[in-house]
């Protein structure tokens, strides 16, 4: 049987489509001169004249008066196109097909016949950002507009900005992200927005400019070399020279300064501070790191703890052609045991006030004890404790659990 669509419900599918394929539509028309057409069946599941007649009178009466109405106030670029059907003998023009030639003439269509919404797209602004970005050299394509268009009209001006000031300085290799001149563009622009700039260039600024060498900061706590008045704090940085004052036989990885900072006098250890998931290549990369007889991690106990953990057990578990052969990592306070015996200390919140969420990321490094504990706090349902951060341990159990970790074989991975 026949669906005769009014002129709300053709606008209505229209708006859909535009939707859809704005960004495509508009880069066609900048690019070919041509409009872009689109299309609406008027009478979809029509398959002949007696269809059309099942549709009841007055329906039909209605629906050919607002064609025709239609037809005679069209704005340019819209309209009606007939097809003859039988109709008890007599081949009747029916309306058939919408047709709208031209995102303009769509835009204004679709204004004027309820296919607009609050958040509909400003077609005028899309058009004039496009123009914009390929006058100043940018990538005339659909995911550059996008990205484009979802901007502020500030940050839209900081990008086109970038991209003419790109197109004149086709070296970057005497900057860093944070050193390029952009106009208007804070320090971290270049970092937050490179993905967006790679789609609106086709460049990939962060492999053009000058590489940031990572850097892990470590604390010396022997008492021994302490007091031989040398340098507490240090840092190590990829592809430098280094040379210790010591080899540490025990490495402590924590991710918080304070710890770090914090951690008394311990033989022949050094304490480095992680940095997160990311500086796992980093400390995995360090050859004293891999030469000492304990790798010792201690986070928070939350879903990014476990995570830093897995991430730096993996990293080291795979021997290094530079750095040395594989490395166990151990934890410490950081499994189920340690979790009940500080749950006191634990939070559901993050620091705005804030849920925190759980986490359906699978850790395969992590030991049956560890996992039993990422479990609680990561868990989907209810959970009275997401993290316990580390720098609220006291630090005379850490250093406790530190010393057993150290008697113990090298066999066991958690300590609590």
């Amino acid at each position: 049987m026949s669906r005769l669509l009014d002129v709300s419900e053709a606008a209505a599918t229209m708006a859909r489509r535009w939707r859809a394929a704005w960004a495509d539509a508009l880069v066609s028309e900048h690019l070919s001169h041509e409009p872009w057409v689109v299309e609406v069946a008027l009478r979809p599941g029509e398959r002949s004249g007696a269809d059309h007649l099942r549709v009841p009178a007055e329906r039909r009466r209605t629906w050919h008066d607002q064609w025709r109405d239609l037809e005679r106030t069209a704005p340019s670029g819209v309209s009606v196109i007939r097809a003859p059907v039988p109709l008890q003998g007599v081949l009747t023009p029916l309306p058939a097909l919408l047709r709208v030639e031209g995102t303009q003439a769509l835009d204004a269509f679709l204004g004027s016949h309820g296919g607009k919404d609050d958040s509909a797209l400003d077609a005028a602004r899309a058009r004039r950002l496009l123009l914009d970005l390929t006058e100043r050299g940018g990538s005339a394509n659909a995911s550059a507009l996008r990205s484009l268009v979802g901007l502020d009209d500030d940050d839209a001006r900081v990008a086109l900005d970038a991209v003419a000031w790109l197109a004149e300085h086709p070296d970057l290799s005497e900057h860093t992200p944070r050193s390029l001149p952009i106009p208007g563009a804070h320090a971290k622009w270049v970092d937050q927005h490179a993905r967006r700039l790679l789609l609106l260039t086709g460049r990939d600024v962060l492999t053009e400019t000058m590489h940031r060498p990572p850097v892990a900061h470590l604390t010396y706590v022997d008492p021994g070399y302490l007091a031989t008045g040398g340098r507490r704090h240090d840092a190590w940085t990829a592809g430098d020279c280094h040379t210790l004052p010591y080899e540490p036989r025990v490495v402590l990885v924590v991710e918080n300064r304070d710890c770090r900072l914090r951690l008394p006098p311990f033989d022949e250890a050094v304490v480095v501070e992680g940095g997160g998931r990311a500086a796992a290549t980093l400390i995995a990369e360090i050859p004293w790191v891999r030469s000492a007889e304990k790798v010792v991690y201690w986070g928070d106990i939350d879903a990014d703890g476990f995570a830093i953990l897995d991430s730096l057990r993996a990293a080291l578990r795979e021997a290094s052609p530079t750095a040395g052969s594989a490395h166990d990592v151990v934890s410490l306070l950081m499994d189920a045991v340690a979790l009940e015996r500080y749950r006191s200390l634990g939070v559901a919140r993050d620091r705005r006030g804030r849920l925190l969420r759980p986490s359906s990321t699978p850790l395969r490094e992590l030991t049956g004890a560890e996992s039993a504990a990422y479990s609680q706090i990561a868990t989907s349902g209810p959970a009275d404790v997401r993290r316990i951060e580390q720098e609220r341990i006291p630090i005379e159990d850490v250093v406790d659990a530190l010393v057993r970790c150290v008697a113990r074989p090298d066999d066991e991975t958690a300590v609590h």
